[in-house]
């Protein structure tokens, strides 16, 4: 008997390619759906497989398999889809990004850049090691009206009314190309519900929200003037290493240079910035 699709969608490692890891500013044909079922897929058989064996063995289960290790083993060797393309560790190095260019205004253009899905991989690794990390950084200011709170645990479908119509099809079909058909359908429809966020973002999801809030208006009563300033070219101005400076003190890391097989997060982020950009230390993509 098939059982009622949930209006709730549970989250996963691999949702970043969905929320995270894209410009917001591609066209409208372009997407990373097609690459997060592939991986999706792949990964839970992957893991399945995995539990099965290490049963079978008397094993303990391996809990932080690498997502990206996991991507290189399944994808490049033996009968991975991938398996003519040539990967070596020195095309391992660094990624490029992919840089094209939209309009600013009437006249200008805003170059973008569209990072490789190697390091779209690597940054699903960051969120699925260093997430509690992230929330606890990013709620250390008492003046951030808009920062991570928590992960989504689970992603409302908008679909349910649809689905729970597909499922009692599927339940009074008589042939079984037709279950398999309307099954393949609610597979579909499941993806086209992208989340907005990997994290749930706390006071304030969209600026917007607080200019029509409560608060704006209490601050508009206590203060005469308000200054506005967009900082020129911000994000690509800033020097990676500067994140382990605002965590732990510039002293404190000058004197701590050396490389861990586990780095913590403020390292880790900085390497997959470098790797995500030519192994440049400035500019955040």
């Amino acid at each position: 008997m098939l059982a009622m699709k949930s209006s709730l969608v549970k989250s996963n490692h691999f949702i970043p390619l969905l929320t995270d890891t894209l410009p917001y500013e591609t066209p409208f044909f372009f997407s990373n759906r097609g690459f997060y079922k592939s991986l999706k897929e792949h990964y839970d058989q992957y893991v399945k497989n995995d539990r099965i064996a290490r049963a079978k063995g008397g094993i303990a289960l391996k809990e932080n398999n690498s997502l990206f290790d996991f991507f290189r083993k399944e994808y490049f060797s033996g009968n991975g889809v991938l398996k003519n393309l040539i990967l070596t560790e020195s095309s391992l190095a660094f990624t490029i990004p992919f840089q094209y260019q939209i309009k600013k205004g009437d006249n200008g253009f805003r170059t973008i850049s569209l990072i490789h899905p190697f390091a779209q991989i690597k940054i699903c690794d960051l969120y699925k090691v260093h997430k509690h990390t992230i929330l606890f950084c990013c709620s250390r200011s008492p003046y951030s009206i808009r920062y991570p709170n928590r992960v989504t645990s689970r992603l409302v479908n908008k679909h349910a009314d649809l689905y729970s119509k597909i499922f009692k099809e599927a339940e009074s079909a008589n042939t079984s190309d037709l279950k398999e058909k309307i099954v393949d359908d609610q597979r579909r429809i499941s993806l086209s519900e992208v989340p907005s966020s990997y994290f749930v973002l706390e006071k304030y999801r969209l600026l917007h929200n607080f200019y029509d809030s409560p608060e704006l208006v209490e601050l508009e009563k206590k203060f005469i003037y308000s200054k506005h300033f967009d900082l020129s070219r911000c994000f690509e101005s800033i020097y990676t290493h500067t994140l382990s400076w605002a965590i732990k003190g510039r002293k404190y890391t000058k004197n701590n240079l050396e490389k861990t097989k586990n780095p913590p997060f403020e390292d880790a982020f900085d390497d997959l910035m470098q790797f995500s950009n030519y192994r440049e230390t400035r500019g955040f993509l």
